[in-house]
């Protein structure tokens, strides 16, 4: 079975295939099709949907929705696994076992990548800094149940970092991003997402109750992001980083959107992003592919889940 990645390039369905640039597939291999409202016509998409297929929709800032087919078996969470997970959520116990898991694993992949992909050529006093700054976040995580405040000044030390590596980077800006390199962390995080509720859909638990970001309404799926924010260091930073110093200003569109300054990948930006984007998912990291592991996490996850607790969760460190 096949994933179809037609993001930047049109989409059409006829006579049981699907096509999409200079490619074609039967529609009977393909599971999912991940594209733009744009680039797919509405003929298409009701027969993806009548065929059972899911379809990711993004937008110039990344995901921003998802079309369940109404009958499938695929990409719905059963009852009991709704119920388990509903159970362990109330279980303050558990509840604050998987979120300190989570948080700690956070801390440490932020601190990983910083010496693995970022630190080179800083300057002594701003690697210092962040160190001071990752072990007050570390202490904090064992002297305080307020875990999301340990994890807030985590994040704080690595966009201290960025701030002194880029120029036009003033910290994290969203909704709109204000500068090419928040432009690239919307975007790629935005992917990233999608790739974690794609791995939940495929392992049965249910998007809508997570651990460490409160289910809310205006936000459906909340569970992508207790996993998304795991696998964001080494995903989205480091890829981020390393884009912003390849990428020129004509892979950005610059406009404004309520009365500040807006940044956008432009449609060459987009195809250069996520065709990085699916090199990482394909790379291997210990021999397993970054794909692979994102999915054994949820199942991890899941174990824990169902388990009440038996099973213990321990979250993947780079």
């Amino acid at each position: 079975m096949r994933r179809i990645i037609a993001i930047n390039r049109k989409v059409y369905v006829r006579d049981g295939k699907i096509f999409f640039g200079n490619k074609n597939y039967p529609l009977r291999g393909v599971y999912e099709v991940w594209t733009t409202l744009r680039n797919i016509d509405t003929s298409s998409l009701e027969i993806l949907l009548k065929r059972r297929k899911l379809v990711y929709i993004f937008d110039k800032q990344g995901f921003q929705g998802l079309l369940l087919p109404f009958h499938t078996s695929y990409g719905l969470w059963s009852e009991k696994i709704t119920i388990a997970q509903a159970m362990a959520y109330r279980n303050i116990e558990l509840k604050k076992k998987i979120e300190r898991e989570i948080i700690s694993a956070i801390i440490h992949n932020i601190a990983t990548v910083f010496q693995w992909y970022i630190r080179k050529g800083l300057e002594r006093n701003i690697v210092e800094e962040f160190k001071d700054r990752i072990r007050r976040a570390k202490e904090c995580l064992n002297r305080s149940d307020a875990y999301m405040l340990c994890e807030a000044r985590a994040w704080r030390a690595l966009f201290f970092v960025l701030r002194n590596m880029f120029d036009d980077f003033n910290g994290r800006i969203r909704r709109p991003p204000a500068d090419p390199l928040n432009a690239l962390i919307s975007y790629l995080n935005g992917l990233l997402y999608a790739q974690c509720l794609h791995a939940i859909l495929l392992v049965g638990l249910d998007p809508m109750i997570s651990f460490v970001h409160e289910p809310s309404p205006k936000r459906r799926f909340s569970l992508p992001l207790d996993i998304k924010d795991i696998f964001m260091p080494y995903i989205t930073i480091r890829l981020a980083v390393k884009l912003r110093k390849r990428m020129g200003k004509n892979c950005f569109h610059f406009t404004e959107r309520r009365g500040r300054r807006a940044c956008y990948l432009n449609r060459r930006g987009r195809t250069i992003v996520v065709r990085e984007f699916r090199k990482a998912m394909r790379s291997r990291i210990r021999g397993e592919r970054t794909y692979n592991i994102i999915v054994r996490e949820v199942e991890n996850l899941g174990k824990c889940i169902v388990s009440g607790g038996r099973h213990e969760y321990r979250a993947w460190r780079l």
